[in-house]
């Protein structure tokens, strides 16, 4: 008597709805396959071919995708390195990581885990399976009471104390403080370097650019060396500065 095979488990059009994916393959074939297919299960899919490129489409986007499929041979930034800088800044600091790769060694499987992946898969593999598996990634943030970290930073109730999500404190100078005081409390939108300048309170004509430039360097160099993250301050190419950490 022939005996029936299991049946086929299949995706619904509407599994992915309301999910956000970035995907960052450097072959292009393969990225729009996966692009087409976690877009046919309803995912909002975002398709990048390095980590400099992810990084200019979340800032573009205003932050975070819910969930980052990432291989680790990418051109420039690796993988590995795409990984720990997203894991170090508020920003990827609540995405769910699935490394899908070619590598199958244990011990880069164990390192991009400690790392902060929450998934490993090694190609080939079918898209049912990574839909699967972001699926599942999704659910256990969803679930979990705890997040990994709370990204918020505050300034105290005078202004020259900068609060980092992860409890570290920065003092800020006078000039540091009218910079973030003025950017944050506008998140989010752009200002040219004439607004900057006198929103801090000083006339364009006589602050001049280069004042600028050094109060940004310095002080996105003292939080991360004092907080171990980056400080929520982007540049805009051609357009200026803007406060934006994540939701």
């Amino acid at each position: 008597m022939k005996t029936a095979g299991p049946a086929r488990f299949d995706l619904t059009p509407t599994a992915g709805r309301g999910i956000s994916v970035s995907i960052v393959e450097d072959d292009v074939d393969l990225r729009e396959q996966l692009a087409e297919s976690l877009g046919g299960w309803g995912f909002a899919v975002s398709a990048w071919g390095s980590a400099a490129d992810l990084y200019l489409g979340l800032l573009d986007a205003g932050g975070a995708s819910d969930l980052l499929v990432l291989d680790l041979g990418l051109p420039g930034e690796s993988g590995v390195q795409a990984l720990q800088r997203l894991r170090a800044h508020a920003v990827g600091a609540g995405m769910g990581v699935v490394v899908l790769t070619g590598e199958a060694g244990a011990d880069i499987r164990m390192q991009v885990l400690l790392d902060g992946a929450d998934a490993y898969l090694v190609k080939p593999i079918s898209a049912r399976v990574l839909a699967a598996t972001l699926l599942s990634v999704h659910r256990r943030f969803a679930n979990t009471s705890t997040p990994r970290q709370q990204p918020c930073w505050t300034l105290n109730s005078d202004g020259w104390m900068l609060h980092a999500p992860n409890g570290h404190a920065v003092a800020l100078t006078a000039a540091e403080r009218d910079l973030v005081q003025f950017l944050s409390a506008a998140p989010a939108k752009v200002f040219t370097r004439e607004q900057i300048i006198r929103g801090m309170g000083h006339k364009s004509e006589y602050y001049l650019d280069h004042r600028l430039n050094m109060v940004v360097s310095r002080l996105r160099s003292k939080v991360r060396s004092q907080t171990g993250i980056a400080l929520p301050l982007h540049t805009v190419r051609h357009r200026g500065l803007m406060w934006h950490p994540p939701a």
